[in-house]
């Protein structure tokens, strides 16, 4: 036998649903005390909680891309629900108010981001390094030829200035 709500009960819902995406994830009881609130079964609202999110997601008004969960805390979620069975991970998200679209979304990102990885062969890293040391190692050479090449310049200069101050101008005799 199917239950039907009113309105006014789902509009009730829809708004702590609201203020739980706001707030975060929803804290340890708040269902439950919805659910009493409203005379609700629990099971119906998360089932409405799901409705609300994916039609928020498919709105654009809740985009997965631009979750309140940093980085570290999207991959520490695929680490827990990695080994889980499909009831422990149903349990999880709805502990923490993920999404399961929301967990393939992350999954798929971290997936492309590995396979995006650029690929690292050691011998090509050692050979670039080699190159770039012998690189190094010629330019060092080459700047301590011009040092030296600018101080006789420069000494050579000082000499010229001299003598044209203890002998005068070559074309004053």
């Amino acid at each position: 036998m199917e239950t039907r709500y009113s309105r006014a009960q789902k509009e009730q819902a829809f708004e702590a649903f609201k203020k739980q995406l706001e707030n975060g994830s929803v804290a340890s009881g708040q269902m439950q005390e919805l659910s009493k609130k409203l005379n609700i079964p629990i099971n119906t609202l998360y089932g409405w909680k799901v409705d609300f999110k994916k039609k928020l997601v498919k709105n654009g008004d809740l985009n997965p891309k631009t979750s309140k969960f940093s980085p570290q805390d999207k991959f520490q979620v695929i680490v827990d629900t990695n080994s889980m069975s499909e009831l422990e991970v149903g349990e999880y998200l709805r502990k923490h108010g993920i999404l399961k679209e929301e967990l393939n979304f992350w999954k798929k990102q971290m997936e492309d981001a590995f396979n995006n990885a650029p690929r690292i062969d050691p011998n090509v890293i050692g050979k670039e390094l080699a190159n770039s040391k012998a690189n190094e190692k010629r330019l060092e050479k080459e700047l301590r030829y011009k040092e030296k090449a600018l101080a006789e310049a420069a000494a050579l200069l000082v000499l010229q200035k001299k003598a044209q101050a203890i002998w005068g101008e070559h074309g004053d005799d």
